[in-house]
């Protein structure tokens, strides 16, 4: 049978409707069946389903019709097959009442096997063998069964694991497996059941009659598949008068049996060529080239700054601008003291004072040297005068170009002492910003002057900015953790837009060329194995 049924009803011929096995859907109402039912077998298609009504004859007229269900449709080639295999089945279903030499029980083991196996979920091999020898057996028509799956093999390697309604016969498994192997009929069809008495002492039955008179039993039934044809053989041990095994052999067959090995071919190739085709996709999409991009990290300073510092060294008194600050050119931006200038200033005034009164004096003694030497102190006092006034003017610090201030001393650093040449403040006239990219010792080589990138910095979700490399790898060194780093500047080409400050932090991923999608992400691992291969083994590859 080309699939396991979804249901098995019994439509009697006054119209009692059975169910035998599963379940009838809502969507078929018995009024269906009713106009279906007839002399012959008919089979109908509903949606995808297929529904068989198959009459079962007793005595010349239909006692009733075999209702089986199934969840999908076969090909239209494998219809004669199956409505020859329904027949066979459907003998066996009709009720006793309707057959009157019926044999006890016999109207029971099939609606039992029937039942049992609808319970639940669904059995293997085994479990089906098992539910039909205990329905046997439940049924009345013998003392213990015995279920043998065969397939067309010859001999035992032809017979399967014994099920037997009672567990204490599976010490006597390879005896019984030996009958079945010995007793398989020569026959192109499955022939009757047959009966052999325990007492028989006839030589082509001796084998069997011993091994029931071991197993404890009056008789043995046997209803054994051909040899060369794969099916059930079904043994009873002490059968009841007339007790008919027709349909459970066929039975154990049918709901042991997987479905359709076409239907599973059929899904096997689409879930192989599916598979098949997502590894191609995958193989030729590893395949195509990509961009080979680096990571590294970012730290965002300013592309022209203009710094200001002292020529001498003075005291702050006072910082008029912080970090973040907007300035206009020549605004002041911080006031220091220098006591030294200051003094010095105050002495050359004083010098200046008495060279004058000693000019006055040597003028009206009629001294003209001594007069015209006054006169050159003075002018050298006035110069040195003139270079301190200078000097003290650049005490008061104003910013020397419109911008931010992006760098100062601090805050609540008035009486300071700021050395000669000490930034005083940094100022960004534009908005116009670099990046210092620290790039990996496995990528520094990959990096190089005119590639392109994107920069993303912490805090700034959801935007990134373009950058272009503009200059070569180098050394720099950290003078506060004394740590070395291979460093390259990249300029970042597009403007701020008041988002971007000097010291913002994150990361950046710069496109160094392309190569084939694997290379590209897999190059560490790549990498590494490159290492410990030369390291270990002394291999370049």
């Amino acid at each position: 049978m080309f699939g396991s049924p979804r249901a098995i009803l019994w439509l009697g011929g006054s119209g009692e409707l059975r169910t035998l096995f599963g379940a009838l859907p809502e969507d078929i109402a018995q009024e269906t069946l009713e106009t279906l039912k007839g002399e012959k077998p008919v089979i109908r298609r509903l949606g995808d389903r297929l529904l068989a009504l198959v009459p079962v004859m007793r005595a010349g007229t239909a006692a009733g019709h075999a209702v089986w269900l199934f969840d999908r449709v076969p090909p239209v080639t494998e219809l004669p097959a199956l409505l020859e295999e329904l027949r066979g089945l459907s003998a066996a279903f009709a009720p006793a009442a309707v057959e009157g030499d019926a044999a006890p029980g016999k109207q029971l083991a099939l609606p039992i096997a029937l039942s049992r196996l609808g319970e639940g979920t669904k059995l293997k091999a085994d479990g089906v063998a098992a539910t039909v020898a205990d329905a046997c057996v439940e049924a009345g028509i013998c003392s213990v069964a015995l279920v043998v799956p065969c397939t067309a093999s010859d001999g035992l390697a032809g017979v399967g694991r014994v099920s037997a309604s009672d567990r204490g016969f599976d010490a006597h498994a390879d005896e019984i497996r030996q009958i079945v192997a010995s007793y398989r009929p020569e026959a192109d069809r499955r022939p009757d059941p047959r009966r052999i008495a325990a007492a028989d002492l006839d030589e082509a039955v001796f084998d069997a009659a011993l091994i029931g008179e071991m197993l404890g039993a009056g008789a043995l039934l046997l209803d054994l598949p051909p040899r060369g044809q794969a099916g059930t053989a079904l043994i009873l041990l002490d059968p009841a008068p007339g007790a008919d095994v027709a349909g459970l052999a066929d039975l154990v067959s049918v709901a042991s049996r997987r479905p359709s090995g076409r239907g599973r071919s059929r899904r096997a190739k689409v879930l192989r060529g599916g598979m098949a085709a997502i590894g191609v996709a995958l193989a030729v999409w590893l395949a195509l080239p990509a961009p080979l991009r680096i990571t590294a990290t970012a730290l965002s300073g300013a592309s022209h700054a203009q710094s200001v510092a002292l020529p001498f060294e003075a005291f702050i008194r006072e910082m008029r601008v912080e970090v973040g600050h907007h300035v206009e050119k020549g605004d002041p931006i911080a006031v220091f003291t220098a006591p030294d200038l200051e003094e010095k200033a105050a002495q050359a005034d004083l010098q200046l004072s008495i060279e004058q009164v000693n000019a006055q004096a040597a003028l009206s003694q009629n001294d003209y040297g001594a007069y015209v030497m006054s006169e050159q102190k003075q002018q050298a006092l006035r110069r040195q005068i003139d270079q301190l006034g200078r000097r003290i003017e650049q005490l008061r610090v104003t910013a020397p170009v419109s911008g931010q201030v992006i760098a100062t001393l601090g805050s609540g650093v008035s009486g300071r002492h700021v050395p000669t040449g000490t930034e005083i403040v940094a100022i960004q006239p534009d908005d116009d910003f670099n990046v210092a990219l620290t790039v990996s010792r496995v990528d520094a080589p990959l990096v190089a002057q005119g590639q392109s990138g994107e920069v993303y910095f912490r805090g700034l979700a959801g935007r990134t900015w373009p950058l272009t490399v503009t200059t070569p790898v180098a050394v720099t060194r950290d003078m506060e953790t004394e740590t070395e780093h291979l460093t390259a500047w990249a300029h970042i080409d597009a403007p701020g837009e008041g988002r971007l400050f000097v010291g913002l932090s994150g990361f950046a991923k710069v496109e160094v060329g392309r190569t084939v999608r694997a290379y590209a992400y897999s190059r560490y691992v790549l990498e590494f194995l490159k290492v410990k291969a030369w390291t270990w083994f002394g291999f370049h590859l």
